[in-house]
């Protein structure tokens, strides 16, 4: 594998030199000519703790890493993939180097190539299956002789195992708790004074153990209920406004609801909410929406006197009235018009492509209608 050079910025306003400089330098990767015949994109790359700029002709991102002889090796990560294709005139890539990981789970000793940077997806990537509840501790080795191994060690600290009978209903639950004061402490539960808490609060937690919250009483139900998962949104510009892509599934998470039933002459006639906690954890979905600017054309100069009449040329404009954005859509518009995955999101909330887009959507259907105030005072027919 072949090294990168230390050149922070000393290609961003490339052409011909840029040749002559890996020359002069003696930098393997720019020691070959590159075409600038039809380099229109501007290309920075981010690896090894360096920065590097070029002008490319390139069309994907390993065309571009060929460029520069970079080599990607087989554990190395690179964002966007390497089949990813360079659409706007300035592009960044990401290469994350591939580092040995010793992964101390209990009594198992894994050893690992991850270029992962979160604890979670190395444990994952090692073949362990990890909880919400458990912790990490992830450090450089230091003593080499003692560890047999070298580069990073990552420690799984599981939570304990136990199982939570919650007035009648249980459910397997995992906790960090040291006692079973502090595990119901951690969910939030507050024995009320007819309570019976077993094992004792000072009881220490052990794996497998049942701890259970009694009442002698015939007025409290424990419901379980679905806990949506919520939608974390990627914004990738080197890809068109239209793109969209699930990198991971959301899955709903559980929560064990109780409630105090209110009873006139032996019916229910309401219910109180007394205590919730969670059983097990949402888990986020990842979508990845594109984001390169969009081409207005003819009309760019109309939509930008349009954008500064609607919202003061502001895209997060939320004037409060049921008007967003930069081009002060209502929601129900947005949702007709609105490229992709962006259709779900407010358009005070989407990237200004986005919002670009959807009015350029809008207008090719419905011509400068839509604004009528604007288009009027901007004599826009």
């Amino acid at each position: 594998m072949k090294a990168w050079p230390g050149l922070n910025g000393i290609l961003a306003g490339g052409r011909a030199w840029l040749w002559l400089a890996g020359l002069m330098l003696g930098v393997p990767f720019l020691s070959q000519p590159l075409a600038f015949a039809q380099n229109s994109r501007v290309v920075t790359i981010h690896v090894d703790e360096q920065t590097v700029s070029f002008p490319t002709d390139a069309v994907t991102v390993q065309e571009a890493l060929d460029r520069v002889d970079l080599t990607v090796g087989q554990h190395d990560l690179v964002e966007p993939a390497l089949n990813t294709p360079i659409l706007s005139d300035t592009f960044n890539i990401n290469v994350f180097r591939a580092r040995p990981v010793l992964v101390i789970d209990g009594d198992k000793r894994i050893e690992t190539v991850s270029a992962y940077q979160s604890p979670k997806l190395i444990a994952e990537q090692a073949g362990l299956t990890v909880y919400p509840e458990d912790n990490f501790i992830l450090e450089r080795i230091t003593d080499f002789v003692g560890e047999a191994s070298l580069g990073l060690k990552l420690t799984v600290v599981r939570a304990t195992k136990l199982e939570l009978n919650l007035y009648g209903t249980t459910k397997t639950i995992r906790s960090q708790a040291s006692t079973v004061g502090e595990l119901l402490d951690q969910r939030g539960l507050t024995p009320a004074e007819d309570d019976i808490v077993r094992p004792k609060p000072e009881s220490g937690i052990e794996s497998g153990m049942i701890v259970s919250l009694i009442r002698i009483s015939d007025d409290i139900i424990v419901k379980e209920e679905s806990i949506p998962f919520s939608t974390r949104h990627i914004v990738d510009t080197s890809q068109p406004v239209e793109y969209q892509e699930l990198r991971s599934e959301g899955v709903n998470g559980t929560r064990l609801v109780t409630y105090r039933l209110i009873l006139e002459n032996g019916k229910e006639v309401g219910r109180e909410r007394v205590s919730s906690i969670v059983v097990e954890q949402p888990k986020e979905q990842l979508l990845v929406l594109g984001g390169a600017p969009v081409n207005l054309g003819s009309v760019s100069g109309a939509f930008t006197d349009l954008r500064g009449c609607e919202a003061g040329g502001v895209y997060d404009r939320n004037s409060g009235n049921g008007f967003y954005g930069a081009y002060q859509f209502v929601f129900g518009t947005w949702q007709a018009y609105a490229p992709g995955g962006w259709k779900n999101i407010y358009p005070n909330e989407a990237v200004p492509a986005a919002q670009d887009k959807a009015a350029l959507n809008l207008y090719q259907r419905s011509g400068w209608g839509p604004w009528p105030g604007c288009t009027a005072s901007l004599g826009l027919r």
